[in-house]
């Protein structure tokens, strides 16, 4: 990959804010959030996307790993931008009473690293999360998940896969299957309120992410391989 992530996702700031924009589940995933939010929220991987009521928080914190993502976000009193790692959270303990991971996780293993370094990177990060959660805190993750029989596909070929998206200059990105992210989620001490699958409305086109070595393309919705998933829990 040339650069880091970081450079990567910086350079791409823009167009990325445009693909956001474009997918249409969106709208969907804000009216199943809103009413979940209430107090300090931090948004990690918020990106350049601010879409929640913010008169229902006390407190919004867009943290992203690229500076460039959050150039276009605007802030108010109530709405921080803070450039940071979700592998180390800069917050104090017990702060917040939510914290979103907005299609992030698949991120956390740029380099292409073994799915067992990977899972447990994964882990870290949701021990992170508790240490910063206030006692009755919740996780809200959102995740496009791959059917079980892809993802044993893709971690299969996955030095092809490292080696095809470090050739077009993009990080690499995983994408577990519900029931492995699930029990990842398990694993790290959550319990479930709710996992339900968040789809747009309509259109019959649909842009899809770079996995399996390929870049940002569109095909028809009824062909992609992924879906996006709402994962919410409670310790």
């Amino acid at each position: 990959m040339k650069g880091s992530p970081q450079e990567f996702f910086d350079r791409e700031s823009l167009r990325y804010r445009q693909f956001v924009k474009q997918r249409d589940f969106v709208p969907f995933l804000r009216e199943k959030i809103n009413p979940l939010l209430k107090g300090r929220v931090l948004d990690v991987g918020s990106g350049c996307i601010f879409d929640f009521d913010s008169e229902r928080l006390d407190l919004y914190v867009a943290m992203d790993l690229s500076f460039g993502m959050l150039l276009g976000l605007e802030q108010d009193g109530k709405v921080k931008a803070v450039c940071g790692d979700a592998n180390h959270l800069p917050f104090r303990e017990g702060f917040f009473d939510a914290v979103i991971y907005r299609a992030v996780l698949h991120h956390l293993n740029p380099e292409g690293k073994a799915l067992r370094e990977m899972k447990e990177t994964v882990k870290r990060v949701f021990l992170e999360v508790d240490r910063i959660l206030s006692r009755d805190g919740q996780i809200l993750v959102i995740e496009p998940c791959f059917p079980a029989w892809l993802e044993r596909i893709e971690s299969a070929l996955t030095p092809l896969i490292r080696w095809s998206m470090k050739r077009l200059g993009l990080p690499y990105v995983f994408l577990f299957s519900k029931k492995a992210f699930s029990d990842l989620l398990r694993k790290g001490g959550w319990r479930f309120l709710e996992i339900e699958p968040v789809q747009g409305g309509g259109r019959k086109w649909e842009w899809i992410v770079p996995v399996l070595g390929l870049p940002f393309i569109k095909i028809p919705r009824w062909a992609s391989p992924s879906v996006v998933h709402l994962f919410r829990g409670r310790r």
